[in-house]
């Protein structure tokens, strides 16, 4: 339902225009609930990935992004820290214009209409940062609500990132 959440706040950012999200397997983006949602929302198309194919997942390579810089050797005191690490390092990729463009580019994946030039694409083209927050602040909650004897896991869970 969280998700839902923050794709309504994406509806609302792209005011109802057409959007196609390209989502790997994860099981919270097929859920029941999801697929009935998203059957009512004409604005949203919906595709799947491939499974096993995380060479075609842009998001992989965001990750790798991340995991190099702001989680390289992180050993946080608490999960609001990796929280806070991966925000820092989201925003630093929202905010160099070319690197986005470049793991789409890596996927053999395109934009249409095509541009040559990525500073050309507005706003609009970029991860939005009300929904960037919204997930973000979506996360965070229900790491809080995670007890301690959980926190062994999710160390272990942040060393695979």
């Amino acid at each position: 339902i969280a998700l839902i959440e923050v794709l309504e706040q994406l509806k609302v950012f792209y005011r109802g225009e057409q959007v196609v999200l390209i989502w790997d397997g994860l099981s919270a983006h097929w859920s029941r609930a999801m697929r009935a949602w998203a059957a009512e929302q004409d604005w949203l198309t919906l595709e799947r990935l491939p499974a096993y194919a995380p060479e075609l997942n842009p998001v992989e390579l965001l990750w790798s992004s991340l995991k190099k810089r702001e989680l390289a050797n992180l050993a946080g005191d608490h999960l609001a820290d990796v929280a806070d690490a991966t925000e820092q390092g989201i925003h630093r990729i929202n905010h160099n214009r070319q690197l986005p463009w470049s793991f789409l580019t890596h996927t053999g994946l395109t934009i249409h209409p095509p541009t040559t030039n990525p500073t050309e694409l507005t706003k609009r083209s970029v991860v939005p940062d009300q929904a960037t927050f919204a997930l973000s602040t979506v996360c965070r909650n229900r790491w809080a609500e995670a007890i301690p004897l959980q926190r062994r896991w999710c160390g272990r869970l942040f060393r695979c990132l």
